[in-house]
């Protein structure tokens, strides 16, 4: 049977058969009515299912129940109510646009039909937080009633998440910001930030680096958050940021921005321009120059020094003194001082290089370096000294070598006794000495016979010493004993004719000696009747005690010529003579 309406149970019947395959005897094949019959209704059942509220923050609890009639009537919601106490029961208002089933014209199967009511908690139980919630429900189908079936308690949440107390610093030391703020709420929130770099009026900074209290998972309570503002705000200084934070509750609930008042995010570098560095005049200080700026506060100075044009960074700055370490004000033409004797002695570098680091208050750094300039604290080095006097002069070369990476001033002192004492006169001397001497090997010239004259001495010694433009004065270095020849050669024996010349010679005999240490040439001369003498004809060299010269006269002698003078002159090895001279009287 089909058409009849709920309750079914409502309808009385009575049945008759017919034969409809004998068409010819159909209408007497018809029985009589039986007796009448009616269904017997059962009562309805409700069994609960699933409840819970939304976590999309549309604040609606789902209450999934299946509703069993054994006759499958229509049904209709008779109780739906809800109770913060299970004692204490109101009727819940139904959440329409979110496909509830509603609370009427409900079919219920005999084998048991699904059914959604959508409870508007956040209409019944706005701003409430609540663990221990109840519902109950009820149906009938016109004639009889379910049971009152009740829930067990369950939570519901229509509040809220509160964030205050929103506070912004950055780390001093670090370039990283603490947020620090209180959420308030029964459960677990979603919390999200927004950074203004414009006092609140727009919020698009990178946060990306946050860490700590902030995403899901955020329990009650005071909360900090950390922004690594070097990361996402670098080479910055503003006094007007604002970071706002909101919480998203675990039931949706979305909570409203709360921002703080402005601060301060330093992530910009100081600046260093400007670096020199030179060594103060004859000494082994340096000073360093360096100018610095800084948005606000002071900075903290590191000094490094590279001996290789900056490939390296290692030599020792502990003399260093100035404007150096912490707290130093920026500002212009800062001041360095180091005192390269102690901590880098013995040196000749042409490569150093300085570089100046400055650091703020935020651990913001930046540094600048000079260019290359040289160090000296090495003194000259003096060596290979030696000396000789020149043939055929009174003149001494002294050679020596001298290494520095300057010009030196170069002294030198003579001995007469092989380096006992140094007092021999050298006003003298020309060549590489005195100021201004580069490195290399040098010569200097002294006039012995000027400043040391009639002397000839086998223990003369010359020492020399160079002085650098950074007052670094080697050690004296000194030659080994050399001779010395300034006196001049002495007459021993008079010159004189050896034999008489006679008629028709062209030549005489002429004889004398010397007394020489360093004898060369003697040259011998002979003048007739009172003239001029003639050519010289060389002697024996090499000798102070000449052997007897025939002498060439210039012409052949008669009876009327005679020798009117003799003479014979010796010359050393050193230029000196003497005429060692006789006159007819």
């Amino acid at each position: 049977m089909s058409g009849l309406t709920s309750p079914v149970a409502n309808y009385i019947f009575k049945v008759k058969s017919r034969n409809p395959s004998d068409a010819a005897h159909a209408v007497s094949s018809e029985s009589a009515y039986s007796a009448t019959a009616q269904i017997t209704n059962t009562a309805p059942s409700i069994s609960l299912g699933s409840i819970a509220q939304t976590t999309d923050g549309t604040d609606y609890v789902t209450i999934n129940y299946t509703g069993t009639d054994g006759q499958g009537d229509v049904n209709s919601l008779t109780v739906f109510e809800y109770s913060i106490d299970n004692s204490t029961w109101s009727t819940m208002t139904e959440k329409t646009g979110v496909g509830s089933d509603g609370t009427s014209n409900l079919v219920f199967l005999p084998s048991g039909s699904a059914h959604d009511f959508m409870w508007d908690v956040g209409t019944d139980l706005p701003s409430v937080e609540d663990s221990t919630v109840y519902i109950r429900l009820r149906s009938s189908d016109t004639l009889t009633t379910s049971t009152l079936v009740t829930s067990s308690a369950f939570e519901i949440d229509t509040v809220l998440p509160v964030v205050s107390s929103v506070s912004a610093s950055q780390n001093l030391g670090a370039r990283t910001v603490v947020f620090t703020y209180t959420l308030t709420d029964a459960n677990s929130s979603l919390v999200e930030l927004d950074i203004s770099e414009d006092g609140g009026s727009t919020w698009n900074v990178t946060d990306t680096s946050v860490s700590g209290h902030v995403g899901s998972g955020v329990t009650p309570g005071s909360k900090t958050i950390t922004w690594n503002a070097g990361a996402d705000f670098d080479n910055q200084y503003q006094t007007d940021l604002q970071v706002r934070i909101r919480a998203k509750d675990t039931f949706g609930n979305q909570g409203t921005n709360t921002s703080s008042s402005n601060f301060t995010v330093d992530t910009n570098d100081p600046s260093v321009t400007n670096v020199s560095a030179v060594q103060d005049s004859m000494l082994d200080t340096f000073t360093f120059h360096y100018d610095v700026s800084e948005d606000v506060g002071n900075v903290a100075i590191g000094l490094e020094i590279s001996s290789n044009g900056g490939t390296t960074w290692t030599i020792p700055t502990t003399t260093v003194t100035g404007d150096t370490g912490s707290g130093i004000a920026p500002g212009a033409n800062k001041t360095i001082t180091w005192n390269a004797a102690v901590d880098y002695n013995s040196q000749e570098k042409t490569n150093m290089k300085i570089r100046v680091t400055a650091t703020d208050g935020f651990s913001n750094t930046s540094n600048a370096s000079s260019a290359n300039f040289s160090l000296d604290t090495l003194a000259p080095r003096v060596t290979n000294v030696g000396a000789s006097q020149t043939l055929g002069t009174t003149n001494i070369s002294i050679t020596y070598t001298l290494a520095d990476q300057n010009v030196s001033l170069v002294e030198i002192d003579i001995s007469d006794d092989g380096g006992a004492t140094w007092a021999v006169t050298d006003t003298s001397v020309t060549g590489d000495v005195g100021t201004g001497v580069s490195s290399g090997s040098k010569t200097i010239t002294w006039n012995a016979g000027v400043d040391f004259d009639e002397q000839n001495q086998a223990d003369i010694q010359v020492r020399v010493r160079a002085k650098d433009v950074y007052e670094h004065q080697s050690a004296n270095v000194a030659s080994s004993n050399f001779s010395l020849d300034t006196l001049n050669p002495v007459v021993l024996t008079t010159s004189n004719l050896q034999s008489q010349p006679n008629a028709g010679d062209t030549t005489v005999l002429i004889g004398g000696s010397f007394t020489e240490t360093n004898p060369n040439t003697n040259d011998f001369y002979v003048a007739i009747n009172g003239g001029a003498y003639g050519s010289a004809t060389s002697g024996t060299t090499n000798t102070s005690s000449p052997s007897n010269q025939a002498t060439s006269v210039g012409s052949t002698l008669d009876g009327n010529d005679y020798i009117s003078k003799v003479k014979i002159t010796h010359t050393d090895d050193y230029g000196q003579t003497v005429d060692n001279e006789k006159c007819d009287s």
